[in-house]
């Protein structure tokens, strides 16, 4: 007799569960993991002539100028090589020719010029070595010849010079030599040379101070505030300025300048000033302009360094002295950067660090002098 195997019941049995057990099983899938981004394990400030690296260990090390004891290594001696000047420091700003660290504590402490009061310890009387001015604090802002705290509870506190009224809402002339309050719910401040931009917590961005060449950003050039925060704009993540330009980041990645533009510092290929805010770039991840400074620096989002403005002393690293109004690329690969009066800092995603612009007592500290460098030189790190 013929068996019939195409129905044997067995086998349709055997092939039936094969097939469940095939279709239960789930595919191995390889997920790919983004690599974090590189983050910078070195702070690095600059100043108007020195210069601060602040180690993962909270050691601060100084080098450069020193006059008025703004490096607070306890002399006045200027230095070509890093020196420590503090320990268990969590921040640090760098003014023009004083400084102020934030302690881990959330002490702030200050040394160096104080002929204003912009140490804010009381007196007028410079300063060598850090001394403690204010507690609470969780960031600090070293000016021109002024000052700012920021409280832990987003109150801002100022000290020094006031002549235009840059401190905020205080009569102009009144400058004080201890901190006081100026305004609430601020998020972070900017420091030009006579004026003041201010980030609250909102992102709105508020200005005050002297307008003589359209630096408050409110449509127009000349005046000053009269002695109040004037509103600028809003979806601001980070504000900048110069001695007489604003610049601000949006939170669309976008960035505006308006103001003092002999330099083509506001980067829209024009030398030509300007009371309003003008877009200049996209995809911008940090900006920063160098105290009393006449220049724009920024950090995009695929990581190249960017520059334009004011390159006496080379500052700009394309290799001459000559200004540019345009936005020119610097580096790729960055991760931070700082910038100086006339000099600027930054960090490679290999950890190094380079330098370019004033040399002339060693504050991009790689351990030469006299020299200005307008290419870029390699940091010497202690």
């Amino acid at each position: 007799m013929k068996r019939n195997h195409l129905f044997n019941p067995v086998l349709i049995l055997a092939i039936g569960a094969a097939l469940f057990f095939t279709s239960c099983k789930k595919e191995k899938t390889t997920v790919d993991t983004p690599t974090p981004p590189v983050v910078a394990d070195i702070k690095i400030e600059a100043g108007g002539g020195h210069s601060f690296l602040l180690k993962p260990d909270g050691v601060l090390w100084a080098v450069g100028y020193n006059d008025f004891g703004q490096l607070g290594t306890g002399n006045t001696a200027n230095s070509n090589s890093w020196i420590k000047a503090a320990e268990n420091v969590k921040s640090v700003s760098a003014g023009y020719q004083h400084s102020l660290i934030l302690k881990n504590d959330n002490t702030v402490w200050s040394a160096g010029l104080n002929t204003s009061g912009q140490l804010g310890d009381g007196t007028k009387v410079n300063k060598s070595i850090y001394t403690q001015v204010a507690t609470g604090v969780k960031e600090v802002y070293a000016g021109y010849y002024y000052s700012f705290i920021l409280k832990t509870d987003n109150t801002l506190w100022a000290a020094g010079d006031n002549a235009f009224g840059e401190l905020g809402e205080t009569p102009a002339g009144v400058s004080k030599s201890t901190f006081f309050q100026v305004a609430t719910d601020i998020k972070s401040v900017a420091i030009g040379g006579n004026h003041t931009l201010f980030l609250k917590t909102d992102n709105t961005v508020w200005a005050a101070g002297a307008n003589n060449s359209g630096q408050l950003g409110i449509g127009s050039i000349g005046g000053d505030s009269n002695n109040k925060l004037v509103k600028v704009t809003d979806n601001a993540k980070s504000v900048a300025a110069g001695i007489l330009h604003s610049v601000i980041l949006k939170n669309d990645n976008t960035l505006w300048s308006c103001g003092l533009n002999d330099s083509g510092q506001l980067g829209n290929g024009t030398t030509t000033s300007s009371g309003t805010l003008t877009q200049i770039a996209t995809n911008v991840k940090s900006v920063e302009v160098g105290i009393r400074g006449y220049n724009i620096f920024l950090l995009k989002n695929d990581n190249t360094f960017w520059a334009c403005g004011w390159n006496n002393y080379g500052q700009l690293a394309n290799g001459n002295n000559t200004n540019q109004s345009n936005l020119i690329k610097i580096s790729d690969d960055v991760i931070d950067f700082s910038a100086g009066f006339a000099h600027v800092l930054f960090m490679k995603s290999d950890k190094t660090i380079w330098g370019s612009g004033a040399d002339d007592i060693g504050q991009i500290g790689n351990g030469t002098v006299g020299a200005h460098k307008n290419t870029l030189v390699k940091v010497v790190i202690p």
